[in-house]
């Protein structure tokens, strides 16, 4: 979608564990690996009444997640859909 498709240190090979870093520092952290568990695991992170909640979803490198603001644009620009036709 952006320079044509020319990345540069985007993916990090050692990607940090956001769970673990929650848990580290004494909040609860959840990991959503697939759709289908998404809506188990916000039910547990709104029952947690005390303090933040981080929710990890792993989410392939390739999926356009919106909504998006382009690089060096403002909030005005904001990518809300792709068109796919």
């Amino acid at each position: 979608m952006f320079y044509n498709e020319r990345y540069c240190h985007t993916t990090l090979g050692e990607p940090t564990d956001f769970v673990k870093l929650a848990e580290a520092l004494g909040a609860p952290g959840y990991r959503v690996k697939t759709p289908d568990e998404l809506d188990g695991t916000m039910q547990k992170a709104f029952a947690h009444k005390e303090g933040p909640v981080l929710v990890a979803c792993d989410i392939h490198m390739d999926e356009n997640v919106m909504p998006m603001v382009p690089t060096g644009q403002s909030l005005d620009d904001i990518i809300l859909a792709i068109d796919r036709d």
